[in-house]
Parts: C-alpha cells; structure tokens; sequence
C-alpha cells in the first residue's frame, strides 16, 4: 500500500480518536437537590415525581439497576436526553465523510500520476508484438503475450532507439514495400 495513503489514513483515524475523546459527554451535571422535581429511568425513560427515597432504588418498571435521573422539567415537555453516542455522531461522521473524500481524491490521483512516467517500448523478437514497460522493469524476466516467449526487458542504449527502425514506424513499412 501507498506510505502516503497510509499517512491519510492514520492521520484521519487519529482525528477522529481526538474528537471521540474530546466531544464524549462526562456525566451531566448534578441538579440541586431543592430543584429536583421529577425524575426518570435512562433505560425505560418512565417519570415519576421526585421522592429521595425511590431516587437512589431500581426502576419499579423496567428493573434497572442504579439510580434513577433527576431533572427540573419533565421529559414530556423537553423530551428524553439524548445519549453520549448521540451527540458523539454528528462530528465523526462528518470526519469520516471528510476522510473518504480525501482518499477518493487521492487514489486517482495517484493513479495518473504513475502513467504520466516514461514508458519504454520494444517487440517480441519471435513475433514481432509491440510491448511497453516501464523504466522500472528494466533487466526484469518477461512474458510476450502473444507467443509467451520468456524474455528480459532490455535497457535502451543511446543511439539504439534512433538507428533500428520498429515495425511500427511508417519508415519501417515503407522500406517493407519497396522490396
């Protein structure tokens, strides 16, 4: 894989891991005990009034275990608190939208970039296939496609591009025809 695309990712990943971090809710604050007027299960979201005595007991309807949430209002009027994932989604997704569109601006990219290199010809001296390669491949063992003769891509000398002529170069064919 790409060390770049791999630094994308690890950089992407490491945001989210902050924000993450960073946005996750602590507890919510504590309401003094004279304002606290009703109270609720986090699990079944059932209110009732405030009593100090059910507060620090199990949910009567659903069994939850640990004390129940108070509040100053009633959830019928301001509705359930949202959860801590709930609140946590909206910035991550967001990075993660933002991470792919730069990964899909990326590969492409890097993609044409590698085309853009300098591309090496030469043909199967068995039957005369043109075949390209990169400078990279130079010395490396080949295959021709269309005979499957094994052969080594060669290195280009200087002056030997210019002196033989290929099959496919219009002065190739013209000295073919005169013959």
């Amino acid at each position: 894989m790409d060390r770049k695309l791999v630094a994308i990712l690890v950089a992407g990943a490491l945001v989210m891991g902050f924000t993450a971090w960073r946005a996750y809710p602590s507890r919510p604050p504590e309401i003094p005990k004279g304002d606290r007027r009703y109270m609720h299960c986090p699990k079944c979201a059932k209110e009732s009034r405030y009593d100090e005595h059910q507060y620090e007991k199990d949910c009567a309807y659903c069994g939850q275990k640990g004390p129940l949430v108070a509040t100053k209002e009633s959830i019928r009027t301001t509705g359930v608190p949202s959860g801590p994932i709930a609140r946590l989604l909206p910035p991550l997704l967001l990075e993660a939208i933002l991470l792919g569109a730069v990964v899909l601006w990326y590969v492409p990219r890097r993609k044409t970039l590698s085309v853009e290199e300098d591309q090496l010809y030469t043909e199967c001296s068995r039957c005369r296939q043109r075949l390209r390669y990169h400078a990279a491949k130079i010395g490396h063992l080949a295959q021709c496609p269309r005979c499957k003769r094994r052969f080594i891509f060669p290195a280009l000398a200087p002056d030997d591009d210019e002196m033989r002529l290929r099959w496919w170069q219009p002065q190739w064919w013209r000295s073919r025809l005169k013959v």
